[in-house]
């Protein structure tokens, strides 16, 4: 690959912080490790409780700190990229860190390939000392036009829309612009919303298979697992799946359906079921429920009292078998 980073300016690293003081420095300090890359790193403290501003302002002018009353990752995400001030921008949560020469290998991309405006880095997952699993973003993409360190593609896959932890994606800020940045109103399934919609503004992507971010998983604090069965947020997400369905590529269409199927689940689970009736009558009528979801495909067809009066004896039944 070449060297010559002159059309990129450089990457704003943007770490959007809720009580976090005890980590945030490590991801400040992974940030700093980076060389050959212009950076500027901008964390915005999003109403945090446990006075993190010491812990930020001990790195002095190499962090520019702003604070926000409390509205959600997004919404910080989004504060962070309107105060930023290079081409492209990379979204480190405070407890994760960038890998020694991330920034750098996302810049190389854009060298490479000028008209890249979405690369993704490869990441592992890691509890303490424990690697729980690494994914090699590159090993996803069937149509990949070589195999080396940088895959690329420019046909849309769904599997680079789904699990891709938020500090592998490099994003130009035009693009970022072009699709509205996060949904504020998501405060979970945001990532998966944004690559959704990325993806299906441009389809071009190179994916870096050298793993370069680190995910720390604290499932005790993590957003994610405190958010993620929240139906306010399940059925904001499935909706926007749904109305992205229609642009996504025939083939690419059964992973996203899917993963609807498995958010209808989950509301019934959670006894939501006037969401759930909603998402499900849209999906029906629409045509997305997969031909395997023919329990569901026939709830659709049943009055709403009915699909209340099903669960309610479901429920029932699963009591009754635990009670012997």
């Amino acid at each position: 690959m070449t060297t010559n980073h002159a059309a990129v300016s450089g990457v704003s690293v943007i770490i959007p912080l809720y009580n976090k003081s005890e980590t945030v420095g490590r991801a400040i300090r992974s940030v700093l490790r980076q060389q050959e890359v212009d950076k500027e790193i901008i964390v915005i403290d999003d109403g945090s409780t446990d006075n993190p501003f010491e812990t930020v302002a001990a790195f002095g002018n190499s962090v520019h700190y702003r604070r926000q009353e409390r509205a959600g990752p997004s919404a910080a995400r989004n504060l962070g990229a309107r105060h930023s001030r290079h081409d492209l921008l990379v979204f480190l949560d405070a407890d994760d860190e960038l890998l020694d020469g991330c920034l750098a290998a996302h810049v190389r991309c854009r060298s490479e390939y000028p008209d890249t405006k979405l690369s993704l880095a490869s990441f592992r997952i890691v509890a303490g000392a424990e690697v729980l699993r690494e994914e090699d973003l590159g090993s996803r993409i069937a149509d990949a036009e070589n195999t080396g360190q940088v895959v690329r593609t420019e046909r849309f896959h769904s599997s680079l829309v789904t699990n891709i932890a938020c500090a592998a994606i490099c994003v130009g800020r035009d693009l970022f612009d072009v699709v509205g940045g996060f949904d504020p109103e998501l405060r979970c399934w945001e990532v998966t919303d944004l690559m959704l919609r990325l993806m299906l503004a441009s389809p071009i992507v190179c994916a870096i298979r050298s793993c370069l971010v680190r995910v720390h998983e604290n499932k005790s604090k993590s957003h994610f697992a405190l958010m993620h069965n929240d139906p306010r947020y399940l059925t904001r997400f499935a909706h926007k799946l749904l109305d992205g369905l229609e642009r996504v590529p025939v083939k690419e269409q059964p992973f996203l359906r899917r993963r609807v199927v498995s958010i209808l689940y989950e509301l019934a689970a959670a006894d939501t079921l006037e969401e759930f009736w909603k998402l499900l009558h849209r999906a029906h009528e629409a045509g997305q429920l997969p031909a395997e979801a023919w329990r569901l495909r026939l709830l659709a067809q049943l009055p709403r009292p009915l699909i209340h009066l099903y669960f309610c004896c479901r429920a029932g039944i699963a009591q009754l078998a635990g009670e012997h």
